[in-house]
């Protein structure tokens, strides 16, 4: 007997609605951010007309994210045991009350220094070959104007597979 054959044998309960009701919440206490990130958080609340809970939720994120594996926590003082923190965010609530808006406010800080970062990281052999340019220049600036050091080099040889 299949698995599915078991599946079709069980005989499940009939589903149950939801509570139309939601369960009482404590309300988002700012003084859970980090004091000078605060008015920010505020900030980005007034402007986006959201609950601050998702606004402090997506900056927590961000600011673990950027700690990443830098810090780690040693709980025993004789091993060498590290554990590297995690913190996951999450932010629930029904379609249009703007947990996307107030995240993309929360991160932009954040995506913007990445995308700084990845057009200096895209662009370093640009530079690169203009630094090896001037160097190349330089030198044989050097050996025009000091022509006992100037020695022709020898032509370049192929080597490893393309070999003849």
């Amino acid at each position: 007997m299949g698995l599915d054959d078991r599946l079709d044998e069980i005989s499940w309960p009939d589903p149950q609605a939801l509570p139309a009701e939601l369960p009482p919440v404590a309300t988002f206490d700012y003084a859970l951010l980090p004091k000078n990130l605060q008015p920010w958080a505020r900030d980005i609340c007034e402007r986006v007309q959201c609950a601050p809970d998702y606004v402090g939720a997506a900056i927590m994120a961000g600011l673990g994210s950027i700690i990443g594996r830098k810090l780690g926590i040693r709980p025993q003082a004789k091993t060498d045991w590290t554990v590297t923190p995690n913190q996951w965010a999450l932010v629930i609530g029904r379609p249009g009350v703007l947990k996307s808006p107030a995240m993309e406010a929360a991160l932009s800080p954040l995506k913007r220094l990445a995308a700084e970062a990845v057009t200096a990281l895209r662009f370093p052999g640009e530079r690169w070959e203009e630094d090896v340019k001037t160097l190349i220049a330089a030198e044989l600036a050097e050996k025009v104007t000091n022509t006992e050091r100037c020695v022709t080099p020898e032509p370049a040889r192929p080597v490893g597979d393309f070999a003849e």
